[in-house]
This record gives structure tokens, C-alpha cells and sequence, in this order.
């Protein structure tokens, strides 16, 4: 298969955790491992416009000791009839601020793992940061490039 040129692309994601189930797992104090279902917007930063104002819908699972730990997932992009599907993976951070309040902040990298209409035969990789604004609202900031496989 040949590939198109790269694209350069950027984005900020914000979504709400409207499923979080969370299970201890009973090895050590505050170790625990949750799945977790949020839906949100995506709204394009860069230079190239790419799924502006496309619904997300992520599936997450983590593994955490105190909100510190791994987590991976998929993220499902829909806008105006094309569809993007992703692969993600990370790890997130429990720290206090200066005023003694938690702050949960992830950074990781994902890749697009299917596509249809327009996006059809999509590949592309990138990185994400991110943090909680509240225990189920998150922001994500992420870039990358895609490109079409072309046989």
C-alpha cells in the first residue's frame, strides 16, 4: 500500500464520564481498577480543520493506585456522516496544588485504527495531555498526523 503526505493535525477534546464503575482490588490500600464511559465534543486547533465539532464517545479502562496509574481505551469520532475510531493509551497523575487540592493530569499517545466515508483507511498517530476539571469532566489537548493508505 502507498500512503498520502502527512497532515499535520490538533484538537481539545472535553467530555463527561457518564458510566464510571471502580472495584478495589484488595492487593494494596487505595488500588483499584475502573471502566469508564464518556461522551464529549472535539474541536479542531490546527491549521487543518479535522472532526471540528465531532461527538466523542470514549470506552476507558484504568489501573490505579491512588488516581495514579495506566489507562487505554478507544475513542469513536462522528461528524456529518464520517466516523474515526482510535486507540489510546496513557498514564495519569494525582498530585496536590499549592492549596491542597488534588489535580489529576494524563498525557499518553493514541493511533486511529479505522475510518469510513472520507477517512476511510486512515492511519495516523499522536499525543494527548490532559486533566481533570472535575471528578467526571476532562479536557484533552492532543496533536498528530493521519494519513489515507491507498492501495
Amino acid at each position: 500500500m502507498q500512503s498520502q503526505k502527512k497532515i499535520r493535525i490538533s484538537g481539545r477534546q472535553t467530555c463527561a464520564c457518564n458510566r464510571l464503575e471502580r472495584t478495589d482490588v484488595g492487593d494494596i490500600e487505595g488500588h483499584m481498577v475502573s471502566y469508564i464511559v464518556s461522551e464529549g465534543v472535539n474541536v479542531s486547533t490546527g491549521d487543518t480543520a479535522f472532526f471540528n465539532g465531532a461527538q466523542l464517545t470514549s470506552v476507558i479502562t484504568s489501573d490505579i493506585v491512588y488516581f495514579n496509574g495506566v489507562f487505554q481505551g478507544y475513542t469513536k469520532f462522528s461528524h456529518k456522516g464520517d466516523n474515526l475510531v482510535s486507540k489510546f493509551e496513557g498514564k495519569i497523575k494525582n498530585t496536590l496544588s499549592a492549596e491542597g487540592n488534588h489535580v489529576q493530569s494524563m498525557e499518553g499517545n493514541f493511533s486511529f485504527i479505522q475510518g469510513t466515508g472520507q477517512f476511510e483507511n486512515i492511519k495516523g498517530t499522536g499525543t494527548f495531555t490532559g486533566r481533570y476539571l472535575s471528578r467526571i469532566i476532562y479536557v484533552n489537548d492532543w496533536e498528530g498526523e493521519y494519513w489515507i493508505e491507498m492501495e
